[in-house]
């Protein structure tokens, strides 16, 4: 999907800006505004394609009102060994 392959490509741009290899829509504005641009199925479907054995990720959610607010992802491929 093109919408997926967009929004990878913008997540790992951002997660590789980072300085401390970790981002999400709770501290980093630009993945905020990822999260409110793409549907959320989108970015399930992308998140769950991510290399397992280069990224983690969690999904924040929301159990008062059943729903997912948001999502974190780190870089597990640039930590010190």
């Amino acid at each position: 999907m093109t919408i997926n392959k967009e929004f990878t490509d913008r997540l790992l741009n951002i997660l590789d800006a980072s300085p401390n290899r970790v981002v999400g829509t709770k501290y980093t504005k630009s993945v905020l505004n990822l999260f409110n641009k793409y549907p959320l199925a989108d970015i399930k479907d992308s998140l769950n394609k991510l290399p397992a054995d280069k990224y983690t990720y969690h999904l924040y959610e929301d159990f008062e009102h059943d729903r997912i607010s948001g999502f974190g992802v780190r870089d597990d491929s640039r930590n010190p060994s």
